[in-house]
């Protein structure tokens, strides 16, 4: 016959302590018996309760949990905190450093900062003066040489590189008679007349290589050259179609041979007549259709030249015109002639005074 197991009685002491157990796991998580198990970071270790079988075969209910120390929670929170540097404090500095700190920098340290020295900042300055005024920058030079006396400028000759004031300076020479004159800085040479005496100078091509270049080949023919000034200047304007000015404003000098022992008193006479006797026979010959009146005439002896004024009527050919003109001898068999010339209109104010400088302006100069 077959033996039964015989059922062990549960022993309700056992059962007793298991539910107690049970209830102080959840109050302890739920009530706060453990503040760590609501926290995050630090959590709640639970070990799982077992029923450790003894040697006399009942079970020991044990609630096995781990609480963290006091010790393990402050390690924890000194590991998660983030380190703090302290800062070093600053070393003291010495005293020539202190001494630098507190005084401003010398100029020879800027200069040193900057790359220079004394003896190229001079340099540099003599160097960009020296340009301005050679190259007669915003009319510096122009302004200097106006207050320097016009005597002494024109010694130095540097009137004839920059205008002084409203005018530039002329300087020029024909053989053995050099002259000198001041026109209004805006006017220019006369290309046509440097043209004209180029082919002047060139002459006629003689291709068959004679010795004699003849402009006809009756033996009594003669033609006259016309005259040509030496030097002829006036404002920029409208040009033909020959690309000859059209204005009637113009200095021009005209350097003529006379002959040996002329003298502008001993051969022409007093400065009125010396005027007649130009505006009859060389302005305004009969027959010509112009009409010249003598404004005034006199002798400059600082200048020792003959200097007068005169009206020329063109009648239909174009307005009235006024001019002045200087004569001046040299060396008993060169005459020079500068005429200054503007329609009549124009003589007053400020153009008045610029066509008057021009000819006040001329002399010899060797």
């Amino acid at each position: 016959m077959a033996t039964r197991g015989v059922a062990r009685p549960i022993i309700w002491p056992d059962a007793v302590v298991v539910i107690v157990a049970v209830l102080l796991l959840l109050a302890s998580c739920l009530g706060g018996t453990s503040a760590f198990c609501l926290s995050h970071r630090q959590g709640c270790t639970k070990m799982p309760f077992s029923a450790i079988p003894n040697q006399q075969g009942k079970y020991l209910s044990i609630l096995s949990m781990q609480l963290p120390k006091q010790e393990n929670m402050a390690q924890d929170q000194e590991l998660e905190a983030p380190p703090t540097a302290v800062p070093e404090p600053d070393p003291e500095p010495d005293p020539a450093t202190r001494q630098l700190k507190q005084q401003p920098p010398t100029n020879q340290q800027v200069m040193r900062a900057l790359g220079t020295s004394p003896r190229r900042i001079v340099l540099s300055l003599t160097a960009s003066t020296g340009i301005a005024l050679a190259a007669n920058f915003l009319g510096v030079t122009s302004r200097l040489l106006s207050a320097v006396p016009e005597q002494k400028v024109e010694a130095t000759g540097l009137d004839t590189f920059y205008p002084v004031g409203d005018y530039k300076r002329i300087r020029a020479a024909s053989g053995n008679a050099g002259y000198t004159l001041q026109i209004p800085k805006e006017w220019v040479a006369d290309t046509t007349l440097e043209l004209a005496k180029v082919q002047r100078r060139a002459g006629q091509l003689d291709y068959g290589m004679n010795p004699t270049n003849q402009r006809s080949t009756s033996p009594t023919a003669t033609t006259a050259a016309p005259v040509l000034p030496d030097t002829a200047f006036g404002p920029p304007g409208r040009l033909n179609a020959r690309g000859v000015s059209m204005g009637d404003t113009n200095v021009s000098v005209l350097v003529s041979n006379v002959p040996a022992g002329f003298s502008l008193r001993g051969t022409l006479g007093t400065p009125s007549s010396a005027a007649e006797t130009y505006l009859t026979k060389s302005l305004a010959p009969p027959g010509s259709g112009r009409t010249a009146a003598l404004v005034e005439a006199w002798e400059d002896t600082d200048r020792r030249v003959y200097q007068f004024e005169y009206t020329v009527d063109r009648v239909e050919r174009g307005p009235p015109l006024r001019a002045i003109s200087v004569i001046a001898q040299r060396n008993g068999d060169t005459l020079l002639t500068l005429t200054v010339i503007a329609p009549d209109r124009e003589w007053i104010g400020t153009y008045e005074t610029k066509l008057r400088k021009v000819a006040s302006s001329f002399h010899l100069t060797h």
